[in-house]
């Protein structure tokens, strides 16, 4: 039962005061303040209603007054004699029919301020016509999803036949609208037969809306109206008018809540009839909410009108206050005496309880302080009595339990001793300690705690001797205090300090003496300190002891065993001894008769010397024919040796011969690319056409079929991609592109591709990232993500239940140890399944090409068995090695461990098979270009074929000057095309593809897109077709017959009247970036699909259709920007300037540009950072981009750059030519249509001649002829000729003429090689720069390398192209 007794003190006195004397006072208040707040709400809710009144009129007068005027237009007579212009006159465009009316469409949206106005066709929904932007006529609404506020609009008016609202959307499918809330009044308009010829549309943005409810008059600072609606697609609310009160201006039109509010929820159940109460807003505030439906046709809109609570009781603070103030003083007033008073007594009592708890909790440091001299005041000083008693054997309880924790285990002495000084020094809060143990009759230091000898040698003690001797001797504890004079000192790094109290134990077992433990402190050893070291000592005794007896234990265990080795070994003596002693005595026992023997025979010596003489002769003659026996076996062993010498060079022949062959199989494979594709292109997409029976004539079996040709074809294909793929790393094919790869994508990327693969399986997948491991490794990203996706693909491919885990972490040792490198430096990437496993027999042989674990396998999972053949070789390339570890029927664990830093392999060392090293085939030079010099070899190759070049021009020349004439004759060999049709205002796609059959698909898909297309089935041809028709655009193939598609798309680039057609690439390779470095617009890989086509055929068209080019700008100096922006005009581009990255990318990812110009030098990030920040944006990373910087770029920076840029251009005399020029190569501008100044500098970049005029070379070479043969060429461009004989002549020379703009250095030359005068030259610092390009007769694949190394720009293998030689020192001369 509850007694008043059981409450505390203070409580008890303060709540009867506040019962009794505050309360009836609170109470009066508060019921006042509660009547004035309920008559203030009643009339806020009476305004509320009148505004909401007023509100639903001016809405209704919208909506109702809109439509009116709507359809009041829509029977106008102009609206009815413009939709017939638009149905009846073909041959006037639509656009200009269009521009006759917008001046009547414009006053109809300026009286009732709508934003667009668009006609619509009503069976499609086609726009016929829009007020604002004119680039969406055309769009079908029933095919187009951009704008579905529009849609809906069309859609319900075409069904109702009547105006119709469709409420607001969100546009997305046009830059226009910029994905804004949209929402259209619409009508129909009726032809003369009453039926619907057309529907109008107006769009109505939200601030109409807006304006209506928009007026805050009368609603305070918190009131206000807005709009909800009902979306009719989901049933979720959304704002139909802004909300200004609350959000921060995001609460806008279309806006939805996470939760929605109360009151709406309560507006859409009341419906008509309405409603009112207080609720809780978003922003967590009561407010007085009034709500209605609004007759909005065919949507659910309701009106809220809100004011805050506080705002409208707010006026009632002031009748109050007075009472409010006059309470609070009283209730201070009672509070503060009672608190005085309660505190006297209750305040000693609550820190004795909390005392209490502390100790009890284990928090024996506190200490109760109560400055009473009453009964209070001693129940404190028992409590800290108790509590030090408390702490003092807490003390020594730790010390003991944190010593037996230290010294526990088995223990070498050494350690032992090491432990139990630190420990105990440090317990016993000394500053010194050491620790001597009893050994062979004396006492030796075995551990200390900083100890310092400054006085003498004290690690040998004998018994006596000093104070720790004489404990030792007298088995008791000596304590000293006070010491002064030569006392052990401690030294504490910056200085020294004496010691002042020292205590020696002894460490005593059964009687005999273990050690001396010696202890100094600056303070005198407390009892409990001598308490502390009284009860541990005896057990540190014991373990001490123990340790001993288990170190002579295992002294006399080595003992024995030696002993035993030793003893071992003399019993073999003594045994081998006593044979010896039993072969000398049967020895003795056989000479003793032979003695007697001969003594019995000694008389007939004669004739046995006689005989023995005899037989000495025979057995000479014996051993000379031995003699001439050996010779003949030494004859016959080193003709054997000459056979073993030449088998082993047939061996070597024979493993050169296959190695040559394996590379010769890969380099074949690797370059059937085309062969394989082409074909191969044509069945997939007409496969595909075929399933997707377009006209209908094909029955379910026949769509099959067709599908299952398009199957097969696909799986042909990985098949192909696999092959290709094994033999390009064989044959040394595959290019790494060595670059940071963080840990967290490649986990990202994994998770992202496989964690759907693992769901839809049923099976866990689980990446484990150590933490130890850095942030990237420094590999090939694709090639490691290559090989982790095979070995992951096979493991959800043999896994049906269980688990499949990457694990990344750093290797084993024994691992690290087999591959000869630190396992710091190394990572294993280890994937893990619960399959099928392998058998032990059959691990080997799955890493072979076409391989399986067995062929029950391939029939039941398919598969080529190249995945890891691939994986392997991949993973040899990357410097690693792959392991696996499986048992059948339990999983794999397959492991790839790669170094952290990918390091460059020998190639001599990597591609050797055997041991012996493999021939390696000659590649031609161009192939050994760096990036630098991709300009070189383009203008090579355009120069190797002049003569070609020639003949094509005049060809062409001499077809611009026939007349259009028409041919009767049709020749079967060509495919039909529309070359014979084609009009000046049609739009023609040319088409150089070798492949009929895939040629024929690309007509009628351009036929399809409203294209004339015309068919060329070689390069010269296409040539002549570009030159005669000049087409609007250009499909281009690489592997034509004759020039190949790399040179006609130099020669139209070369060609002023044909350079701005947008050419798009095809080819069965993959060379993508050279492409769009030579202007193509795109790249598709064959074969290809119906989507990738579409695609092409769609940018194809956009570029045709784009009459203005857009062009960003990056360079944060304004002057040179607004100089680029002079140097490049704005007649048909537009140009965007920024200064910082950021801006860049972000008008990157927001807008479409057709190029960039980029400097490197930016205030917020380096074009570096940029350019991969751009590459990574799936947005940006399609715009061409010309880096154009005044730095002077470094090898790998040039390097880094042609990864990203299509052209590098350095700021020089020259470099605004070279910049128009590449400017107008990427956003295909029409040369002849620039203004004549612009059209002069691009005349003077393509003029080659002129940069050879007047330059001086120096030839070096001590081969006259060649000297000869090259200065007639060079001179004849004219070149100034400086001619030296040698290395050392070629350094004279240039010492002497200082205007040399090139070196041409032969390589083997007498005095000073080509090598190392190079190497002296770039000593120079004013030669640096200077261009030299080598010249060798030397032709192996690493000599242009060393070139390079020796300091060559540039690289000619003898005997010289002089087109080559020309068109490479026009790009070092430029």
């Amino acid at each position: 039962m509850f007694k008043f007794a059981d409450i505390r003190l203070r409580p008890k006195m303060l709540g009867l005061l506040l019962v009794f004397g505050i309360l009836p006072m609170i109470a009066v208040a508060i019921h006042s303040s509660r009547l004035s707040s309920e008559a203030l709400i009643e009339k806020s809710y009476q305004g509320l209603s009148s505004i909401q009144s007023l509100r639903i009129s001016a809405i209704d007068d919208f909506f109702r007054e809109r439509l009116s005027g709507l359809d009041t237009l829509a029977h106008t007579g102009e609206l009815s004699e413009f939709i017939e212009q638009v149905s009846s006159d073909h041959e006037i465009l639509p656009s200009v029919i269009a521009s006759r009316y917008d001046t009547f469409f414009t006053s109809f949206l300026d009286d009732y301020g709508y934003d667009d106005l668009v006609i619509l066709e009503p069976e499609s929904g086609e726009l016929l016509y829009s007020l604002m932007n004119r680039n969406r006529v055309g769009i079908k609404l029933s095919q187009y999803t951009g704008d579905p506020a529009l849609r809906r609009a069309w859609s319900k008016t075409v069904n109702s036949r009547k105006p119709t609202f469709s409420d607001f959307g969100v546009s997305n499918g046009n830059e226009d609208l910029k994905r804004q809330q949209n929402a259209y009044l619409s009508s129909p308009i009726w032809n003369a037969n009453g039926e619907i010829a057309a529907v109008i549309a107006v769009r109505v943005l939200p601030g109409l809306v807006n304006n209506i409810v928009n007026s805050r008059v009368g609603m305070g600072e918190t009131g206000e109206s807005y709009i909800i609606g009902l979306d009719n697609r989901d049933s979720q609310i959304e704002l139909r008018s802004d909300i200004t009160t609350m959000g921060n201006g995001n609460y806008n039109v279309g806006y939805r809540f996470e939760k929605d509010l109360d009151y709406w929820i309560d507006a859409i159940a009341a419906g008509i009839s309405g409603g009112k109460d207080t609720y809780i807003d978003s922003s967590g505030n009561p407010v007085l909410v009034v709500f209605n439906q609004l007759n909005v046709p065919g949507y659910q809109w309701y009106l809220i009108s809100k004011i805050n609570e506080d705002e409208v009781t707010r006026p009632i603070t002031s009748l109050y206050q007075a009472v409010v103030l006059a309470t609070i003083a009283l209730i201070f007033l009672v509070i503060f005496v009672a608190v005085k008073f309660s505190r006297s007594v209750t305040e000693p009592l609550i820190e004795s309880m909390k005392f209490a708890k502390d100790i009890s909790a284990g928090t024996l440091s506190s200490k109760l302080t109560l400055q009473r001299k009453d009964e209070l005041g001693d129940l404190g000083i028992a409590l800290n009595g108790m509590a030090v008693q408390l702490r003092e054997l807490d003390w020594i309880k730790s010390g003991k339990e944190g010593l037996d924790d230290k010294l526990r285990g088995d223990i070498e002495l050494s350690e032992l001793s090491s432990l139990f000084i630190n420990f105990f020094t440090k317990h016993m809060g000394c500053q010194l300690g050491a620790l001597y143990l009893f050994e062979e009759e004396k006492l030796h230091l075995r551990a200390s705690y900083c100890f310092t000898d400054r006085q003498g040698n004290f690690n040998q003690l004998e018994l006596g001797e000093g104070m720790v001797g004489q404990a030792a001797l007298e088995q008791e504890t000596i304590i000293f205090s006070d010491m002064t004079h030569a006392a052990p000192t401690l030294n504490y790094g910056v200085g020294e300090t004496s010691l002042k109290s020292f205590m020696s134990v002894p460490l005593i077992v059964d009687g005999h003496l273990v050690g001396v433990v010696l202890l100094g402190s600056t303070a005198p050893f407390t009892s409990l300190q001598k308490q502390f070291v009284k009860d541990v000592i005896n057990s540190a005794a014991i373990l001490f002891d123990a340790a001993n007896a288990r170190l002579v234990i295992r002294t006399l265990l080595e003992q024995a065993q030696k002993q035993q080795e030793n003893l071992s070994k003399a019993n073999d003596g003594l045994k081998e001894s006593e044979q010896a002693l039993q072969n000398q005595q049967e020895e003795l026992r056989v000479t003793n008769e032979e003695l007697e023997e001969q003594t019995k025979v000694l008389k007939e010596s004669e004739a046995e010397l006689q005989a023995q003489q005899e037989e000495l002769r025979v057995t000479n003659e014996e051993l000379e024919e031995r003699t001439k026996a050996l010779e003949e076996q030494q004859v016959e062993m080193q003709g054997k040796n000459d056979q073993l010498h030449l088998a082993q060079n047939v061996v070597e022949e024979k493993a050169k011969e296959l190695a040559s062959a394996s590379k010769y199989k890969s380099e074949f494979l690797a370059n059937m690319s085309h062969e394989l594709r082409t074909p191969l292109n044509s069945i997939l997409i007409l496969s595909q056409l075929l399933a997707g029976n377009k006209a209908g004539n094909l029955n379910d079996k026949q769509i099959e079929s067709a599908k299952a040709i398009n199957s097969s074809g696909s799986d042909l294909l990985s098949l192909i991609n696999e092959v290709l793929d094994l033999s390009k790393v064989e044959a040394g094919k595959v290019e790494l592109q060595i670059e940071d790869v963080s840990f967290q994508e490649i986990e990202q990327d994994i998770n992202r591709l496989y964690k759907d693969i693992a769901v839809e399986k049923g099976l866990d997948f689980d990446i484990a990232l150590a933490a130890d491991l850095p942030d990237a490794i420094k590999t090939d990203s694709l090639r490691l993500q290559q090989i982790l996706r095979n070995l992951l693909t096979n493991a959800f491919k043999f896994t049906h239940e269980g688990a499949v885990t990457l694990s990344i972490t750093q290797p084993t040792n024994e691992v690290a140890a087999r591959m000869q490198q630190p396992k710091q430096s190394l990572v294993a990437f280890t994937v893990k399944d619960d399959g099928i496993g392998i058998k032990k027999e059959k691990q080997l042989g799955i890493f072979q090409a076409f391989q399986q674990a067995d062929g029950s396998t391939s029939r039941k999972y398919g598969g080529t068995g190249l995945g890891l053949s691939i994986s392997k070789e991949l993973t040899h390339l990357l410097g690693g090695t792959i392991l696996l570890k499986s048992d059948e029927g339990k999983g794999c664990a397959f492991t790839v461990v790669l170094p952290f830093e990918y390091q460059p392999k020998d190639i001599e060392a990597d591609n050797s098979i055997l041991g012996f090293p493999v021939m390696e085939k000659s590649t031609p030079e161009s192939e050994e270009l760096p990036p630098k010099n991709i300009q070189a070899t383009k203008d090579a190759d355009i120069d190797t074929n002049k003569q070609a070049e020639n003949t094509d021009l005049q060809l062409i020349s001499q077809a611009a000057a026939i007349p259009s004439v028409k041919l009767n004759v049709k020749d079967e060999s060509y495919i039909d095309d529309d070359r014979l049709s084609i009009a000046a205002e049609d739009q023609t796609l040319l088409i150089i593809e070798d492949d009929r059959a895939f040629a024929g698909v690309m007509r009628d898909f351009g036929r399809e897109r409203g294209f004339k297309c015309i068919v060329a089935e070689t390069g010269e041809t296409g040539l002549h077709f570009a030159d005669y028709y000049k087409p609007s655009a250009i499909i281009l193939d690489i592997g034509l017959p004759g020039i190949d598609g790399w040179t006609v798309m130099e020669r139209l680039k070369e060609n002023s009247e044909l350079r701005h057609i947008p050419v798009h690439f095809m080819s069965a390779s993959d060379d993508n970036l050279d492409a769009m470095r030579m202007g193509a617009i795109g790249y598709l890989t064959k074969p290809v699909d119906l989507n990738k086509l579409n695609k092409t055929f769609g940018d194809i068209e956009e570029i045709i259709a784009k009459s203005v080019k857009k062009l960003l700008i990056v360079e944060d100096d304004e002057i040179q920007r607004e100089s680029i922006r002079q140097l490049l005009g704005e007649g048909d581009i537009h140009i965007v300037g920024v200064a910082t990255g950021k801006q860049a990318l972000q008008e990157l990812e927001t807008n479409r540009y057709d190029c960039m110009i980029l400097d490197l030098g930016l205030e917020d990030l380096s074009g570096f950072e940029l350019l991969d920040k751009i590459r990574r944006s799936d947005s940006a990373a399609r715009v061409p981009i010309i880096v154009y910087t005044g730095r002077e770029l470094t090898i790998d920076e040039e390097k880094e750059l042609s990864r990203y840029a299509e052209s590098i251009i350095i700021k020089g005399v020259k470099s605004p030519e070279r910049l128009l020029d590449e400017s107008a190569l990427f956003l295909h501008r029409v040369e002849s249509r620039l203004p004549a100044e612009q059209r002069g500098m691009l005349k003077a970049v393509h003029d080659k001649e002129t940069v050879l005029a007047g330059k001086k070379v120096l030839l070096v070479d001590d081969d006259m002829r060649n000297v000869f043969a090259l200065s007639s060429i060079l001179e004849d461009k004219g070149i100034e000729i400086v001619v030296g004989r040698d290395g050392l002549e070629s350094i004279e020379k240039l010492d002497q003429n200082p205007d040399i703009a090139l070196i041409l250095m032969d390589i083997m030359m007498p005095k000073m090689d080509g090598y190392d005068a190079m190497k002296e030259i770039r000593k120079k610092r004013k030669y640096k720069k200077l261009p030299i390009i080598a010249l060798t007769a030397k032709a192996m694949k690493g000599d242009r390398s060393k070139c390079i190394e020796a300091g060559a720009s540039d690289y000619l293998a003898k005997p010289v192209d002089t087109d080559k030689l020309l068109s490479m020192l026009r790009v070092w001369l430029y």
